[in-house]
């Protein structure tokens, strides 16, 4: 199809859609006319004439709050009238309300998934015969360009992960333009079972391009060095996913992104890092072996008298068990990021190299934090649990438990490589609470067991008054057999204790929440489905920014983190307090973080009050100091190998920094920030301004942290070589440097909001450090937004920013620094609700956090440029 057809033909699509919402809107013209009849014949009191008109209106428009308020009336005044008539007798008033009842009936059941009834021959269906409930969601979507129609274009990575970009940003087809289009369709369907008993079921399939995978063995020879890969095929962007393999003799090759046209691969060639020179001969392009996945939940659900039992032969991560105890021994995380549940197991090996150095076998992430979706509202994971768990609470104690193994999008349901289980249990003794978890974790290699990760505990929690006292201890065992017919064998012991206090809901002044908490965690105490790396730091943009928009539920705990992972002490405390007729809230917490050997490693200090000082201005103070111990030379100080994504296949689990040979020996990295701002409405209700002014030295992780790559080595360890692969950052003397310098952020932002339904928003940075990209409104920018809503239905949103940074792949391709360049970026959207589980949304470019509710602190210039394709996407959930 030539490139004007099928633009003729998106056209005409797009015509077809609006054409097809002249009904609706006709209809609900129609639908206001019945009623105002309606509301005419109630008011006379002619109620059965008066339900024909309200009736027929619902029919006209199934979502009018008029036609339903009005039903609802008249069944209530015609209640005992409506009551059931003489065998056989059936008047002409009960029929009209029956009739209009089930369409009021119909209408509020709309939010909820639709309900289909069996019932035996002969017998009438009714409501409360309804043994299967439907839900799910229909998605449309279609881009257009000036050269193309775009019927499939999503990938959840091209986002990366919250407040950070993954490698496209210097090295994709469009480098600072990656985002991900979310041009896709899907039918999503679920069915619940509701028998009248304490047994149902559940299963949920989709039709989206998630469900046509493909996977294609390959071997490649390079020499006498050998490689057998799996190329790993989805259908959203039409090409294989990239991966890191090792090779025989442990080198360490890397396969980017296939295309696929026509069903095959194209050319390409695998490279080593870190020389980037090639890996044994080209690949050649292969019809790619196809499968169909659309089953994505089943399970069966007992549940009776505080008992519960889950059967879920597939499922997702939300299966996972999540003990409440201080450590969280299990699953604890983050919100956005993957479950330790969906690990896998990856065995030892011994290499060819000279001596046979030997791989240690570990669980692995790499599959479980790629492969996700482009759900609007989250991108829901694709690597999934089968298992069971099960619940009760007898009041006396409650226990969970749960057992699964994960299973990635290109697995064989057969094969299982990691089994988890966890169990929770609480006896409640008056005020005390007594508690237990363990928690398990099996390596499989080939069905056999390889590897067994154990950790166990013990909990006291005592509440007295508006205190609450806790504490646990817990200890670990972790076994994985090697290569060459030996173990790696080590265990370790943790503690937490700590005391609550919080009374803020209450509107109290003064001192009104606080806690004190001691941890302390073995290096080698090892809670296998639990990981520390995002809840022990401070959210970079959260933590060290102020804001006077609302900030998102979910990242308000990450704002500060609590220190807490392998081979640490952490002392912690935080104190809150109300003054001024609360006019006054000040949050100061506080911690210090050793290694469990007493070498020093962090003391952090966060301080944030904010004052009401006249109901028409508030102002915002905010102190954050992390002191840091002084550099060793050649040693990264303020990155980690596990919390860099970039480095996410091999150092998952390896608290160390990479390498950094631009770092001298014995100065001061510590990162400060100090922040002030106010807010004032000019004209009350109609004009506010913003100022902000920060002073800060932190050098930020991205986009630095994407000048990285590894190398390979062995070390000797007690007789026995080991493999070691060594992360090391490159051309970092480009940025700043220990002792970072300070440098100064100034924001501005006026809002005018002539009324309800509409809104305008002039902003403006300056910012002294030019590498500050686009994760949030700190990139030098200047910027007009307007947000329009002129019905509860429609809503129209305008952006233009202008914006300049340090372009870092010009920089370090020409290893100059003379690359600050402008960007513009123009985006229009507007959306048309139906009701709310439908709509039509038309997108001309690309802007994060354009949607309703519109929150600025989600602000994010995804793309720098204006991206110049339409988007039309239509979304219905049922």
């Amino acid at each position: 199809m030539g490139k004007h057809i099928k633009l003729a033909f998106a056209c005409g699509l797009v015509a077809l859609g609006l054409f097809s919402a002249v009904p609706v809107l006709a209809g609900s013209q129609v639908a206001d006319f019945l009623c105002e009849n309606g509301i005419s014949l109630y008011q006379s009191g002619l109620y059965e004439d008066a339900l024909r008109e309200f009736d027929k209106a619902l029919m006209a428009d199934p979502d009018n709050q008029t036609a339903k308020k009005y039903i609802s009336r008249i069944f209530q005044q015609q209640a005992p009238a409506a009551q059931a008539p003489a065998a056989g007798k059936i008047d002409a008033r009960q029929e009209i309300i029956r009739s209009a009842l089930d369409s009021l009936d119909r209408q509020k059941a709309l939010p909820e998934p639709t309900k289909i009834a069996q019932a035996p021959p002969g017998k009438n269906v009714s409501k409360e015969a309804a043994l299967l409930e439907f839900s799910g969601e229909v998605r449309l979507g279609l881009g257009i360009t000036s050269d193309d129609v775009i019927w499939k274009d999503a990938n959840a990575d091209y986002v990366g992960v919250p407040r950070e970009k993954n490698w496209r940003y210097l090295w994709g087809e469009k480098r600072e333009n990656t985002y991900d289009p979310k041009i896709y369709d899907r039918l999503r369907l679920g069915m619940q079972t509701k028998f009248d008993s304490p047994l149902n079921a559940f299963v949920e399939v989709a039709a989206d391009p998630w469900v046509y995978i493909g996977k294609n063995k390959v071997h490649v020879s390079s020499g006498a060095d050998n490689l057998d890969l799996d190329l790993k095929y989805w259908s959203s962007d039409h090409r294989t996913i990239n991966e890191t393999y090792r090779s025989d003799s442990g080198q360490v090759v890397n396969l980017k992104q296939i295309k696929v046209t026509d069903g095959k691969t194209t050319v390409t060639r695998l490279q080593v890092a870190p020389t980037n020179a090639p890996f044994g001969a080209a690949i050649q392009p292969m019809d790619i072996k196809r499968a169909y996945r659309p089953l994505r939940k089943f399970w069966l659900d007992y549940e009776k008298e505080g008992l519960g039992l889950k059967v879920f032969p597939l499922s997702n991560q939300e299966e996972a068990l999540t003990s409440d105890d201080p450590l969280q021994i299990s699953n604890n995380r983050v919100y956005w990021e993957e479950s330790p549940w969906l690990d896998a197991y990856e065995p030892s090996r011994a290499f060819t190299s000279a001596g046979n150095p030997i791989k240690k076998g570990k669980w692995v992430r790499s599959l479980s934090y790629f492969t996700r979706d482009s759900s609007d509202d989250y991108p829901h994971r694709l690597t999934f649990l089968r298992g069971a768990s099960f619940k009760q609470d007898t009041g006396t104690y409650s226990l969970e438990a749960a057992a699964a193994t994960p299973m990635s999008l290109w697995d064989n349901y057969n094969n299982s490589n990691s089994v988890d289980a966890a169990a929770r249990l609480k006896i409640p003794l008056g005020g005390l609470q007594l508690g237990l978890v363990s928690a398990t974790k099996m390596g499989l290699d080939r069905g056999s067991l390889d590897a067994v990760n154990q950790a166990e505990a013990i909990d006291l929690n005592y509440r007295a008054a508006d205190l609450n006292f806790y504490g646990e201890a817990a200890v670990s065992h972790t076994d994985i057999q090697e290569a060459k017919d030996f173990s790696s064998r080590y265990q370790g012991a943790a503690a937490k204790v700590g005391i609550d206090y919080d009374v803020s809901g209450e509107s109290r002044s003064g001192i009104n929440r606080g806690g004190f908490f001691y941890a302390h965690l073995d290096k080698e105490f090892y809670p296998g489905l639990s990981n520390y790396r995002y809840t022990r730091r401070d959210d970079p943009t959260i933590s060290r920014h102020i804001y006077f928009s609302a900030v998102n539920d979910n990242d308000k705990p990450l704002a500060w983190g609590n220190g807490i992972d392998r081979g640490r002490n952490v002392l912690g405390f935080n104190l809150g307090a109300a003054a001024f007729n609360e006019k006054l809230d000040s949050d100061f917490k506080y911690r210090t973080v050793t290694a469990s050997s007493g070498k020093y490693v962090e003391s952090v200090l966060r301080s944030e009050s904010t004052y009401q000082v006249t109901p028409r201005l508030v102002s915002k103070f905010l102190a954050y100091y992390q002191r840091l111990p002084l550099t060793h030379a050649g040693i990264e100080p303020v990155i980690y190998n596990k919390t860099l994504y970039s480095l996410t296949d091999y150092f998952s689990d390896d608290d160390e920094h990479p390498a950094n040979a631009a770092i001298e020996d014995g100065k001061d990295p510590s990162i400060g920030a100090f922040d002030i701002g106010a807010k004032y409405g000019l004209v009350e209700g109609l004009v506010s301004v913003e100022g902000i002014y920060e002073r800060t030295n932190d050098p930020e992780d991205f986009p630095r942290g994407l000048l990285n790559d590894l190398s390979v080595k062995s070390e000797n360890k007690d007789g026995q070589l080991w493999d070691k692969v060594e992360p090391f950052l490159y051309d970092q003397r480009f940025f700043a440097l220990p002792p970072y310098p300070y440098y100064n952020i100034a924001k501005t932002k006026l809002i005018y909001t002539p009324s309800a339904k509409l809104e305008f928003i002039l902003s403006y940075t300056f910012n002294e450090n030019k590498h500050a990209t686009g994760i949030n409104d700190n990139i030098n920018h200047a910027g007009f937004e307007a947000t329009y809503k002129p019905g509860q239905k429609c809503s129209f949103w305008f952006k233009y920013v202008y914006s300049r940074l340090i372009d870092v792949y010009k920089q370090n391709q020409f290893q100059k620094t003379d690359f600050f360049e402008g960007h513009s970026n123009i985006f229009f959207g507007s959306r048309y609700d139906f009701n709310p589980d439908e709509s039509f949304t038309l997108l001309y470019g690309e802007f994060v956090g354009y949607d309703d509710p519109y929150q600025q602190t989600n602000w994010s210039l995804t793309a720098l440029d204006t991206q110049h394709t339409f988007r039309l996407i239509y979304r219905r959930k049922f």
